[in-house]
């Protein structure tokens, strides 16, 4: 099931450390681990901040964040697209290679990512079960090392 956790608007790039100040906020509400956290909000950040320089009219950014049992999502829907045709070959070959360069790190920090609304909307999904099954295995190791020095210490005593 899909919950919705979060909605901001973001006008323009100065707003981008309102949405860093609001996404930690609900990050550390919803006990999202702090490994990932890096990750996801450089990826929300850069992704956002791309939009806002390519956007063509001057609408806002709306960022909602959904999170389900395994993952956490991010949409970024471009409100004002303004989407124009009237590049030429070569100015489309040319944004297209300044994109790729920031695309590539958006993909690297995120798990999946996909497109929807015919490209006005980004989604970031964020696999956060990875990051929970890490952390459970380094608590167990945690607990046999305390188990093991407890049955240490309790056999030197009764000796």
């Amino acid at each position: 099931m899909k919950k919705n956790i979060g909605e901001i608007y973001i006008h323009e790039t100065k707003d981008l450390s309102k949405l860093e100040k609001y996404i930690e906020e609900v990050l550390d509400y919803h006990n999202i681990p702090d490994e990932y956290f890096g990750n996801i909000m450089l990826a929300i950040s850069q992704s956002s901040e791309l939009i806002l320089k390519k956007r063509k009219a001057n609408k806002p950014l709306k960022i909602n964040i959904h999170q389900t049992k395994k993952d956490l999502s991010v949409e970024i829907r471009n409100e004002g697209s303004g989407k124009e045709h009237t590049m030429d070959e070569l100015d489309l070959a040319i944004e297209r290679q300044n994109i790729l360069k920031e695309a590539f790190i958006i993909r690297s920090l995120t798990d999946a990512t996909e497109l929807k609304d015919g490209g006005d909307t980004l989604v970031l999904h964020f696999s956060v079960t990875g990051i929970n099954y890490e952390r459970s295995l380094k608590r167990m190791d945690q607990l046999k090392n305390y188990l093991s020095t407890r049955e240490k210490v309790i056999d030197t005593n009764e000796a």
